[in-house]
């Protein structure tokens, strides 16, 4: 997630969009964001800045989101991530019975299919094999998201 409108604060330092820069705010009055950076100042909405300026600058210059820095989810965002989370689960689990499916089904028709020859039916059947490793990848992530370590 990115900055947000309570994350500028004057003093504050952000990274541009591009990485090349940090812009370091001066002041905020209203909607206005007067700011400098390596070029000169500027000033914009808080909007464009948000749109501009997308983490924090770190002294490496690397970029931290609010969240990596001190800004804790509030309940809302918490119980749409959990949501997201049950989401994610129902999709990963029901995705792999599909895959399992899949798998089992070409195991039934491709030997009944005889415009294949037998290379292109052993191409088609060792497929197969990779598509039950990728059900069993998702049944895992499911597993792993239901029980979370923190």
């Amino acid at each position: 997630m990115g900055l947000r409108i309570r994350d500028l604060i004057v003093g504050g330092r952000y990274l541009h969009h591009n990485g090349n820069f940090t812009r370091t705010i001066d002041s905020i009055v209203g909607n206005t964001v007067y700011w400098h950076d390596e070029c000169g100042p500027g000033d914009c909405t808080k909007n464009v800045f948000l749109k501009r300026c997308q983490g924090f600058a770190a002294e490496a210059g690397s970029l931290q989101t609010p969240d990596q820095k001190d800004s804790p989810m509030t309940q809302e965002e918490k119980a749409q991530m959990d949501e997201l989370r049950t989401a994610v689960i129902a999709l990963s689990r029901d995705l792999a019975a599909i895959m399992e499916l899949n798998a089992t089904l070409t195991r039934l028709i491709v030997p009944l299919a005889d415009h294949l020859d037998d290379g292109q039916k052993q191409v088609v059947l060792d497929s197969v094999g990779g598509l039950l490793v990728s059900a069993q990848s998702l049944r895992q992530t499911a597993t792993d998201l239901s029980n979370p370590t923190s």
